[in-house]
């Protein structure tokens, strides 16, 4: 992950901030103390999890958009039509 994928990662409340008086992103260990600290105390192991896998996921996707393995909007947009009707606001071209 780049620090510019930060903004991305902040919109689920990810937090990969670079560290204080320095330009590197956190280290796994440190990322991992931050979403422990933002979980509530009473969390399950199996809420870590999902939390860890659900980071994990957003990170290989930016990385693989990266890549350029991405799906064009008309594309999306013509599979979503695919599934039957969508809402107005979508219908009309706003997204």
């Amino acid at each position: 992950m780049k620090p510019e994928d930060a903004p991305v990662l902040q919109l689920f409340a990810i937090e990969p901030l670079p560290l204080e008086n320095t330009n590197t992103m956190p280290t796994a260990k440190e990322h991992l103390f931050r979403i422990l600290k933002r979980l509530p105390d009473d969390c399950t192991f199996e809420d870590i999890q999902k939390e860890l896998y659900f980071i994990q996921l957003i990170e290989q996707r930016i990385e693989s958009g990266e890549h350029g393995n991405v799906i064009p909007h008309e594309e999306v947009r013509r599979r979503v039509e695919s599934w039957g009707s969508l809402p107005p606001s979508i219908q009309d071209g706003n997204p």
